[in-house]
């Protein structure tokens, strides 16, 4: 599914509506809408049937999380959804941090890229368990810029497959509750106190995490 070929029409008829009027609530069918982030990994189809009857187009990105249904089990039912709804649905499949340690992690993080974009994936999803939970043999974190991904990144990039990717979080997670400055962020990391990096300062930091991500993008910026 060509998304940003979508996103482009969707963005000339934003630009061109505002010039010329408001939206009205009797608007809201006929105005093509895509929500680029969802996690659909759940089998049953309703929300896109509401989706087609809303004119809307849906992203689902799997991702490697504890509180998520496996990578496997994610991606047989994005494949499922895709094709009954390929016309509104698109999904990004995901690699696995499992035996990052044995010799073929490489090969078997390539393979799996490879069926997915046979199956119909539409790209890649990287999550932020790379920074923030994945260790090296050593006990290290493993950033985005370990030179173990570059084989995949650079297979990604020779055969023209998409990357998203979750690098780290808000600087707000480096930052005590009561310093945060949304109340999105404070909810969530008061729920998810294993991600707040102010309680381990063990982890690495914003900074080097960033750094990372921009390592990571200046060996592929062609």
């Amino acid at each position: 599914m060509k998304l940003h070929h979508t996103f482009l029409i969707l963005l000339s008829i934003l630009i061109h509506t505002s010039c010329t009027q408001y939206y009205s609530k009797e608007d809201f069918e006929n105005v093509p809408k895509i929500d680029v982030r969802i996690h659909y990994d759940y089998a049953n189809p309703v929300l896109l049937q509401q989706a087609e009857t809303d004119n809307f187009r849906l992203l689902s990105v799997n991702v490697e999380s504890a509180s998520s249904p496996s990578i496997d089990v994610q991606e047989s039912i994005a494949i499922e959804l895709l094709n009954s709804y390929r016309r509104i649905f698109a999904y990004l499949s995901t690699i696995s941090s499992q035996n990052w340690l044995s010799s073929d992690w490489e090969e078997i993080a390539i393979n799996r890229i490879n069926s997915s974009v046979v199956a119909g994936a539409s790209g890649v999803k990287i999550w932020k368990n790379i920074g923030m939970e994945l260790r090296d043999a050593d006990s290290s974190y493993v950033l985005i810029d370990h030179l173990q991904f570059d084989p995949v990144l650079e297979h990604m990039e020779q055969h023209h497959i998409p990357l998203l990717a979750h690098i780290g979080e808000p600087k707000n997670c480096w930052l005590p509750l009561e310093e945060m400055t949304t109340n999105n962020d404070r909810n969530y990391f008061s729920n998810h106190p294993e991600y707040h990096m102010y309680l381990h300062p063990e982890m690495p930091s914003y900074e080097e995490i960033i750094s990372a991500r921009d390592h990571m993008l200046e060996k592929y910026k062609t």
